[in-house]
């Protein structure tokens, strides 16, 4: 009967066993199908957006909502972490034990000298284990959604970094083709004025090396378009193609408004991204810390035992309880290593406040003094402006040739692209104010910037705008 009895346990027990457990799953990565892949999702792109005529920053952004490569890797992170924490952390698995009973030296006896005998053990945790696991496994999950609520704001300011970059490079380039198409003028009268005895060789090389000057620059300008056209491409996550749509002018500088330091330092505590990441990284270990505390006590273990003695008819049931006494070992290497890190978490926290204050302070001078720039630059260009209308109305007067006035409109086209710089200078510190408080300084044409678009909701997930 107890060999019966032991023979239904093992199998009833691997059974629940066996069909709980997983099994491996092979995944394929290989690069034609996802080079293929890749080449399809373009190749519709193009068909999708052919009809478009133009697209602005508010049509972008909704695009990188759905798109973006790097918000799909930190939604994933978060649905891995958010299902993981979920799933209630199991009790330990029970044991069973069997095996043979054998005596010896037992005399004249009727009955078996060999018995089987079989044990069933279970461990209850004790001291809050499997809540603080649960804890630590929800604050995980939190860590990643605050991860990923931060970082899709960082994306939406690396968005408008890029858009701008992308119009700026543009503006550069159209002053740079009309710059070049002066030199070459200036530089075709410089032939004729040698054929005719007019000016020297050298007045030539003086022309012909401010053409190959200007060449450079207009290449460099180019290159500069490329660039903003496949970084602003990567973020949005459609191919180069798109963005070619992107029609739009520059927002006035005059528009950016900077909040005082009250609402500077109430907007770093609030939205950096920095200070984000640190409090996620603070409450995982503060959970950590409660799991290891937990972790002191001891588990409590009961077990139940059946066996016959040999050469008898009898049987014997015993029931065992125990647990260790935490004498020696209190999981005091755990608790110190996980209160240091909570610790130093903090300290790092407190240090990056430090830090943003600092550039905070810089930043507010770089804003002053790159917008004075950008006024007495805007100054000049008025004057330049006055200067070359001037000089267009001597040409027709008779005053000058038109050489002197080519010259005084190549030394416009070049102040122009001086004042670009400015305007560039002027928008890479804006930028960094932004991402330094989290949200925009400026509303750009047809942009929905809220707050509250950047909340994570379980059905619809994030949005950019309410388009």
């Amino acid at each position: 009967m107890y060999i019966l009895e032991t023979k239904s346990l093992l199998l009833i027990s691997l059974f629940v066993g066996l069909v709980g457990c997983r099994t491996y799953q092979p995944l394929e990565l290989s690069y034609d199908s996802s080079l293929d892949s890749v080449q399809e999702s373009n190749r519709k792109q193009s068909e999708k957006f052919s009809q478009i005529k133009a697209l602005d920053f508010a049509s972008l952004a909704y695009l990188m909502g759905g798109n973006s490569s790097e918000l799909t890797v930190l939604r994933n992170e978060y649905k891995i972490a958010k299902e993981t924490s979920e799933l209630e952390t199991p009790w330990p698995n029970p044991s069973v034990s069997v095996g043979l009973k054998k005596g010896f030296d037992l005399g004249d006896v009727s009955e078996k000298t060999t018995q089987p005998f079989v044990g069933l053990g279970f461990t209850v945790p004790i001291g809050g284990k499997l809540q603080a696991a649960d804890d630590y496994n929800a604050a995980v999950a939190e860590q990643f959604r605050t991860k990923l609520i931060t970082q899709h704001r960082n994306l939406y300011l690396r968005l408008r970094e890029g858009y701008l970059n992308l119009l700026l490079t543009r503006h550069a380039l159209t002053v740079m083709d009309s710059t070049l198409k002066i030199t070459e003028k200036l530089n075709q009268n410089s032939q004729r004025l040698i054929k005719m005895g007019v000016i020297g060789r050298l007045g030539l090389i003086d022309s012909d090396f401010d053409l190959k000057s200007i060449r450079l620059q207009a290449l460099e300008k180019e290159q500069a378009y490329l660039l903003a056209l496949k970084e602003l491409a990567i973020l949005v996550g459609v191919n180069q193609s798109v963005i070619h749509k992107v029609v739009d002018e520059l927002p006035l500088p005059n528009r950016v408004v900077l909040p005082n330091s009250e609402v500077l330092l109430k907007l770093i505590g609030e939205n950096n991204l920095q200070l984000a990441e640190w409090r996620g990284l603070f409450m995982v270990a503060d959970a950590n810390l409660k799991q290891q505390l937990t972790k002191q006590y001891p588990d409590l273990s009961f077990g139940v035992d059946g066996e016959k003695e040999p050469g008898s008819k009898a049987s014997f049931f015993s029931l065992s309880l125990g647990f260790d006494i935490p004498i020696f070992d209190r999981n005091q290497q755990g608790i110190k290593a996980a209160e240091g890190e909570r610790a130093l978490i903090a300290q790092q926290y407190k240090d990056q406040v430090k830090d943003l204050l600092i550039e905070l302070s810089q930043l507010k001078g770089s804003f002053k003094n790159s917008r004075a720039q950008l006024i007495n630059m805007n100054e000049l260009v008025l004057l330049s402006e006055k200067r070359l209308a001037t000089a267009k109305y001597s040409l027709k007067a008779g005053e000058i040739d038109t050489v002197e006035y080519l010259d005084l409109k190549k030394e416009h086209d070049l102040l122009l692209i001086d004042q670009v710089s400015k305007l560039s200078e002027f928008w890479q510190v804006t930028f960094a104010l932004e991402q330094l408080i989290g949200q925009p300084l400026v509303v750009l044409n047809n942009e929905n910037f809220k707050v509250e678009n950047f909340n994570l909701t379980e059905e619809k997930g994030m949005n950019t705008n309410d388009k």
